[in-house]
């Protein structure tokens, strides 16, 4: 092919199916609109045709192929200039193909995007025609009428060579869908709020034709949120009749159907919005309650839903990862901070705490804001310590020894008030962080920890058995293993107290209190200086 001409006519001429039978050079053309115009020895493109099919049925299948293919697909020169777009292409960004041909491909491209696009044509221009390559794809950004930018990928090819110019098919795939996937994923990874990854998985089917209206309804803490476009409440699930699809849904089971198919009721509102088919699915954890339904409404009345089906898959599938990774994400911070035996909030969690605290009263933010705190209250901290617990937990053995701590842990619970903050840092230390307090309230605090500590702790008798002070049986003066049996041990505890912006340093001071504390005897309470 050493010529190229378009046939003078309104429109682009295309020409496609070559006729295997006739000369190797003679083929076939037709317009974008299927009609059959001439025979010539110089086509824009050759296509193979169908087998065993007569000719004018062949071209007019492989124009409606390229009028009503689901991508972009054009033909630009060696410029950018474009000499031909197809129907979806155009009004995929908002224009007619009239309005399309005659201007520059460059125009439509983002200018950050536009090095790589002209290097894809460079790249695509210096290939020889008639080879079965594609230059690679190049994600861009393509204008669309308003002015606003979608994501595309873009792919180009030599179809003819002139003296004055080289064509090239360029195929854009829409891939809006890609880069909402992307972001999904990336907010996932980056433990962004559910709210946030399940709205950017809503937005993959937003690029489609005759754009869906999608939502998720989601239970929060018992309560409904819903997501995505605002629809009416009795069509998105969050709020529904009984045997309606949504009712089934939140049973646990799934739905497609028409508005026709609704009760009057529902049926109604849905004419009333442009609603025509739907798709109702709901999402579950595994072992768990339906988590939320999605709902899926198509505008256009005729289109059959089963082409959705791989979508609406993928859809609830991210959702339930989403769903699942967030769960998972939770337990683990919820491991990371809190004591295992205790079910108490760990040194890490209280040192955090106080962080928090002197953040927030220096007017810096804090990374987990403590609420209700006002700018320099005073504070207590109260640094506990066990008196009498290592010979009880090496004579009777770590379980008896975990019985205490966790009775510990239950003890202290009861006494601080919900504000408070109580945690084991490590072996037989707990700590107590109290907001807003005075000195006298926070000595008080103290002493009915102290009293409540030096109540007997219950346990069951281990392998090993002792008969000193510290432990009695319960029932017998000779102690058997699986005796119920009592320790009295106590507690030593230091107190300091300050402003909120010296909270960390309220650590240091109490815990010196409470070594004095210990060298005064133990079982009682030190006030640091």
């Amino acid at each position: 092919m050493t010529d190229f001409r378009l046939e003078h006519e309104a429109h682009v001429v295309l020409a496609i199916g070559t006729v295997r039978q006739g000369p190797p050079s003679e083929s076939r053309c037709v317009d974008d609109r299927g009609r059959w115009l001439s025979k010539t020895s110089d086509p824009v493109a050759t296509m193979g045709r169908v087998q065993g099919v007569p000719q004018a049925v062949d071209d007019a299948m492989l124009a409606a192929v390229v009028r009503g293919a689901g991508d972009a697909m054009g033909i630009i020169d060696e410029t950018g200039v474009i000499h031909y777009v197809n129907e979806f292409g155009a009004r995929h960004f908002g224009f007619t193909p009239d309005e399309l041909v005659g201007t520059n491909f460059v125009d439509l491209t983002h200018p950050d995007d536009l090095e790589r696009n002209i290097e894809m044509m460079v790249t695509s221009a210096e290939e020889d025609e008639g080879r079965d390559w594609f230059s690679p794809p190049v994600l861009t950004r393509a204008r669309q009428r308003g002015g606003g930018y979608c994501f595309v990928s873009v792919t180009g090819s030599v179809v003819a060579r002139t003296d004055e110019h080289v064509y090239l098919s360029i195929l854009l795939r829409p891939a809006d869908d890609f880069v909402a996937m992307h972001a999904a994923l990336r907010a996932t990874i980056d433990s962004s709020e559910p709210d946030e990854v399940l709205e950017r998985i809503l937005e993959i089917v937003r690029w489609q034709q005759d754009r869906p209206f999608v939502c998720l309804v989601r239970r929060v803490d018992g309560e409904l949120r819903l997501l995505g476009d605002d629809l009416p409440r009795d069509l998105c699930g969050e709020a529904w009749a009984t045997g309606s699809p949504w009712d089934e849904a939140w049973k646990g089971e799934p739905s497609r159907g028409t508005a026709g198919e609704l009760p009057p009721e529902l049926r109604d509102i849905a004419v009333e919005h442009g609603l025509h088919q739907f798709w109702i699915r709901p999402v579950q954890r595994a072992g768990h309650d339906v988590a939320a339904v999605f709902t899926l409404w198509y505008p256009t009345a005729g289109r059959s839903l089963l082409a959705w089906e791989l979508t609406i898959d993928f859809m609830i599938d991210a959702t339930s990862v989403a769903l699942a990774y967030h769960d998972q994400r939770v337990q683990l911070e919820h491991v990371a901070r809190h004591d295992a035996l205790t079910g108490l909030p760990n040194r890490r969690a209280f040192l955090g705490a106080i962080a928090d605290l002197v953040a927030v009263a220096h007017g810096a933010g804090a990374i987990e804001p403590v609420s209700g705190i006002a700018d320099h209250e005073p504070c207590a901290v109260l640094y506990i310590d066990l008196d009498g617990f290592k010979p009880v937990n090496d004579r009777f053995g770590h379980s008896a020894g975990d019985a205490i701590l966790a009775a510990v842990g239950d003890r202290l619970r009861m006494i601080v008030s919900p504000a408070d903050l109580v945690a084991r840092l490590g072996g037989d230390e707990f700590c107590i962080l109290r907001r807003n307090t005075t000195t006298d309230d926070a000595v008080a605090l103290a002493d009915h920890v102290l009293a409540e500590l030096a109540k007997p702790f219950p346990f069951v008798a281990g392998d090993v058995v002792d008969n000193s002070a510290a432990v009695a049986p319960a029932r017998r003066s000779q102690p058997v293993v699986g005796d119920q049996m009592f320790a009295s041990i106590g507690a030593s505890i230091g107190i300091a107290v300050g402003r909120s912006t010296d909270a960390d340093g309220l650590v240091g001071r109490a815990d010196r209190a409470l070594y004095t504390a210990k060298s005064l005897g133990g079982r009682t309470t030190h006030l640091a200086d």
